[in-house]
């Protein structure tokens, strides 16, 4: 009899032990707060803010948006860029893990919606006529992106870093941009043609191109 509450006695400490090691061993918290630092380099500037949720033992949520910094710097020939990023994805965490590191694949969608200015000089080559205009442009893109990546945390601090791919439609459109027929030219000297601003021509497109990503965390819950 007492060998048998022995065992049983050691086999409640093992199973005690093992639910311990086993929630030990799961990093996903309930909620984490994080930064995306590299958005600050983008040339579309954002300060990116995201939000993780779990909502079962391996899945959780992250919500993020970020609004675009407003600069009155030229960025060659746009500036005063205004609007913003979000995303959201759906993460599956896989095996294996640790107490301090987490894989996961994820999939999501994601809105840009930027407002700029645009300045450039039109002219004509044969006769060195010239205009300088500035008009408003509209930069929408929406899209999906699937990727892998991995949690470490130490404590209550999160790096989570992904890479993946990413498929979107980029739209552009221009505001009250003069038509051809209403520019003025106005003459001017040969020598001035070398400092004149090239025209780009900004076309909607659909694009597929690899991404990366790292964020700084704080574990709320």
């Amino acid at each position: 009899m007492k060998k048998l509450l022995t065992l049983a006695l050691l086999g409640i400490c093992f199973a005690v032990c093992a639910q311990e090691k086993k929630e030990e061993e799961f990093p996903i918290p309930k909620f984490t707060l994080k930064w995306s630092p590299l958005h600050l380099f983008d040339f579309i500037t954002t300060f990116q803010l995201a939000l993780e949720q779990r909502v079962s033992k391996n899945i959780s949520v992250q919500y993020e948006a970020g609004p675009v910094i407003p600069t009155k710097v030229q960025k060659g020939t746009y500036h005063d860029q205004r609007g913003f990023k979000a995303k959201f994805d759906i993460r599956f965490y896989i095996k294996p893990r640790t107490k301090n590191l987490a894989f996961y694949w994820a999939s999501g969608i994601y809105y840009n919606h930027v407002d700029y200015k645009k300045s450039e000089t039109y002219y004509l080559t044969n006769d060195f006529y010239y205009q300088y205009i500035t008009y408003g442009m509209e930069y929408r893109e929406r899209g999906a992106v699937l990727k892998i990546g991995s949690v470490f945390s130490a404590k209550r601090l999160v790096i989570d870093f992904h890479i993946g791919v990413t498929g979107g439609i980029v739209t552009y459109e221009s505001i009250n941009k003069p038509s051809p027929e209403r520019y003025r030219f106005i003459k001017q000297p040969t020598h001035l043609l070398a400092h004149l601003t090239v025209v780009t021509v900004e076309e909607d497109s659909e694009k597929i191109l690899p991404t990366a990503g790292v964020k700084l965390g704080y574990r709320i819950m």
